[in-house]
C-alpha cells in the first residue's frame, strides 16, 4: 500500500527485462494501466544505471522527462531490479525559464549600458550642431545642419526606444501629435521606396493627440 501510494513511479523489472509490478504513479507517468505494463518489456536498459534520466513516451503521444534510480532486489526468489522514476518535466521547464529570465536580464543590462554610451556619443554632436547654427549663414550649410540635427534626433529616439524596451511598458509617455509623426514617416519612407511606388499619407484635420513614445510610434 505504501509503494502504491508513492508519488514516484515504482516498477519492478525481472532479469528478462519484463515488468513484474507497477504502482499507480507508474500508470500516470506512462499513461498506461498496470495490466498494460506488467508482462511486457520495460523498454529501457536497467542494468548498470543507478541514476539517469530518460524520456517517457506516453500512450497519448506526449513525452515526459523522468529521473530514474535503480536498485537490485529479488522478486519471487528471482533476481530483479526496482526502478523508481520521478517526473521532472515541470522542474526542468521551470529551470529553463529561470535561465532564460537570467539571460534576458543580462541582455537588458548590456543594452542599457550601450544606450547610455550612445547618448554620450550623440550629446556632443547635438551641442556642436547648435553652436554651428550661429556661425553658418549660407542656405546649403543650414540645410546640412538641419539634416544632421534630424539624424541625431532619430538616433536619440532609437536609444530611448531601446531603454523603453528594457525597462518595460511603464516608461514615460508624452502627448504626441500623431499627424506630425505620420508625415515624418511619410517623408522618411518617400526617399527609400522604389521609383515606381508612390506613398501618400492622410490624417484627419482635427486628429486628437495620443499619449505615447514618439520613437515607438515612428517605428
Amino acid at each position: 500500500k505504501i509503494i502504491d501510494a508513492n508519488a514516484d513511479a515504482v516498477i519492478i523489472v525481472d532479469a528478462a527485462g519484463e515488468v513484474r509490478f507497477a504502482n499507480r504513479a507508474a500508470e500516470e507517468l506512462f499513461g498506461r494501466t498496470a495490466a498494460e505494463l506488467v508482462g511486457h518489456p520495460f523498454g529501457f536498459p536497467i542494468v548498470g544505471i543507478p541514476t539517469t534520466e530518460l524520456d517517457i513516451h506516453r500512450a497519448d503521444g506526449s513525452t515526459r522527462l523522468a529521473e530514474i534510480r535503480v536498485v537490485e532486489t529479488r522478486w519471487c526468489d528471482h533476481p530483479a531490479h526496482v526502478a523508481s522514476l520521478r517526473d521532472i518535466t515541470d522542474r526542468r521547464r521551470l529551470e529553463s525559464e529561470v535561465i532564460r529570465a537570467q539571460r534576458m536580464e543580462s541582455l537588458g543590462a548590456l543594452a542599457t549600458g550601450i544606450a547610455h554610451d550612445l547618448n554620450n556619443v550623440l550629446a556632443p554632436i547635438a551641442l556642436a550642431v547648435d553652436l554651428l547654427r550661429h556661425r553658418v549663414s549660407d542656405d546649403v550649410g543650414r540645410d546640412q545642419l538641419r539634416l544632421l540635427a534630424q539624424t541625431v534626433d532619430q538616433g536619440a529616439g532609437l536609444v530611448r526606444q531601446v531603454l523603453s524596451f528594457v525597462r518595460g511598458p511603464d516608461g514615460q509617455r508624452i502627448e504626441v501629435d500623431f499627424a506630425a509623426v505620420l508625415h515624418q514617416v511619410e517623408g522618411l519612407l518617400g526617399g527609400t521606396l522604389h521609383g515606381g511606388v508612390r506613398l501618400r499619407a492622410f490624417a484627419a484635420p482635427a486628429l486628437w493627440p495620443v499619449l505615447g513614445d514618439p520613437a515607438q510610434l515612428r517605428q
